[in-house]
């Protein structure tokens, strides 16, 4: 019979069809793959951001804190929808629209975030862009899909039927989708498909269940022909970005983690990542040492007098392999293994950087879950673990390095390089060495002129700096001059004196310490610029 009462003067809806034509088993089927698409689009997003912002913890709070707001406004607007008395044609027009604007979201969202990232820094402070580029790209996808769920509670609830159970029904679908949305991306579609056809797959399965919904009615010429119009409007969008600098690019690839690149200056072949603001791996043709901290990793040999050490080396962040190339020219009898997260790095590197000449044995995996599982031991392991701008915290810390300890020989010794140091804040590198102090009973600082990587040294037994002289002596046809000449300057030994303030799994602010170094580095660089130009 008619319902009474209805505000705003909305049409009577009968009892024994609450969805206005649409069965509640179709509205359900709605819910769960609303939800679904809900988790996919976000999860999806981090992988749209990383290139532009990267995937700290930072960009993960502006990014979810972002989609939260949005999914609060569509809540709000659901309830006022389902007061005025909307039915079910209105539902599956709002998800339909939703998956149209969760197919173009790639498509918009690049332009965006190239704009907003254009002129910064590493130094400057992302959030605001951040929150503008997940309005422009993802408010018009999850502002809609936060209707859903209250939207579909009111038309259900027109049959009379209990409001509690009804909402608990229907979240618990919801959730479950949420569930699948958060697993298919993860396992099937990123990896498989990609960025933007994960974002096109899963609208599509939304805009298929929205079509079911809205047939018979009137929309549904128009629903019909939105994904063709929307595939004619971005059939121009470049589906590859622009080269980062000047260099000849050999090759691109959107991994797990990040949009990589392999580029060519003369006989340089670089590593880039993120549209070129971090250079992974770099190698030179022609030369064993590729002039940079990765170079200093061979100082390692300075450690033991033994004419074979080391002979077992594990890179933890193996990336292109030039890490293992500058080892393997110096230590050509050593064995090395490199452990590394991302599978679409050692395949590039593979390809164009000569890394399956210079690494034994590949593992594919999380360096701490690598040392924890593994029951082998090492001469020395070398941790070069950036994940952009940071060092992943859980590889700074006292257990970590407790655990890298327990994989090393007696002789074995930790090589750890450490970005961003300032010219006058150590904060983030005396942090990092209190750590190491903390655990090994000799610890050594290599700093390089005019550079910001620092390589520390940790070695399981105790040596001195009389001792390294004395083992340099005698491996000096070994260990190439122009990373020794220098020594006195650069290379110093450490000890807190018991003082120090180590990082540990439940402390680790290591983000916070690398932004305060970042941005006076910039400060600094900055304030020089302005004097010159005077």
């Amino acid at each position: 019979m008619p319902r009474g009462g209805n505000p705003g003067g909305a049409k009577s809806f009968k009892a024994e069809q609450p969805a206005s034509g649409a069965r509640p088993v179709l509205i359900h089927a709605l819910v769960f793959f609303s939800g679904m698409t809900v988790m996919a689009v976000e999860l999806a997003a981090s992988r749209l951001f990383a290139p532009y912002f990267g995937t700290t913890v930072f960009v993960w709070s502006g990014l979810i804190g972002a989609l939260l707001v949005f999914l609060a406004i569509g809540y709000y607007a659901g309830g006022r929808l389902s007061r005025r008395g909307f039915g079910s044609k209105v539902l599956f027009g709002i998800t339909l629209a939703a998956s149209v604007a969760a197919a173009a979201a790639p498509f918009a969202a690049r332009p965006v975030m190239a704009a907003l990232t254009a002129n910064a820094g590493p130094a400057d402070s992302l959030l605001p862009a951040i929150i503008i580029a997940a309005a422009a790209a993802l408010a018009p996808t999850l502002i809609p899909l936060g209707c859903v769920l209250p939207l579909a509670t009111g038309i259900l609830c027109r049959g009379a039927r209990d409001a509690g159970q009804v909402a608990g029904g229907l979240y618990a679908v919801s959730t479950v989708g949420s569930v699948v949305g958060v697993f298919a991306p993860v396992l099937i579609s990123l990896p498989t498909l990609g960025t933007r056809l994960t974002f096109i797959l899963f609208a599509g399965i939304l805009a298929a269940v929205s079509i079911i919904g809205l047939a018979g009615t009137k929309f549904l010429p128009v629903a019909v022909a939105a994904f063709p119009l929307l595939g004619y409007a971005t059939a121009g969008v470049p589906m590859k970005s622009p080269p980062p600098l000047p260099e000849i690019r050999l090759a691109e690839k959107e991994t797990l983690y990040n949009y990589s690149q392999i580029t060519r200056e003369g006989p340089e072949v670089r590593m880039l990542i993120d549209n070129g603001w971090f250079m992974y791996s770099k190698i030179i043709e022609g030369k064993a040492l590729t002039d940079s901290y990765r170079d200093f990793f061979a100082l390692a040999g300075m450690f033991s007098p033994d004419e074979d050490f080391p002979a077992d080396i594990l890179i933890l962040g193996a990336a292109g392999g030039a890490d293992a190339r500058v080892l393997k020219h110096i230590y050509p009898n050593a064995r090395v293994t490199g452990v590394e997260i991302d599978p679409g790095l050692l395949e590039l590197g593979s390809r164009h950087m000569g890394l399956d000449d210079y690494v034994d044995r590949i593992v594919v995996g999380d360096g701490r879950a690598f040392l924890r599982s593994s029951g082998e031991k090492f001469d020395l392991i070398v941790l070069d673990v950036y994940s952009q701008t940071y060092i992943p915290f859980h590889m700074t810390t006292k257990e970590f390095f407790h655990l890298a300890k327990g994989r090393l020989t007696d002789r074995g010794v930790v090589a750890f390089n450490v970005a961003w140091r300032s010219f006058d804040d150590w904060a983030l590198l005396r942090r990092c060495a209190d750590t190491l102090d903390a655990v090994f009973p000799s610890v050594f600082i290599r700093t390089m002129p005019n550079r910001l990587n620092t390589v520390l040294f940790a070695s399981k037994s105790r040596v001195d700096m009389n001792a390294l002289e004395r083992n340099l002596f005698s491996r000096a046809d070994i260990i190439p001059r122009e990373l020794t000449e220098d020594n006195a300057e650069h290379f110093h030994s450490y000890s807190s004196d018991g003082a120090g303030n180590p990082f540990t799994d439940d402390l680790a602010p290591v983000e916070y310490y690398t932004d305060t170094t970042i941005r006076k580095v910039f400060g600094i660089l900055e304030s020089k610029k302005r004097r010159i130009s005077r």
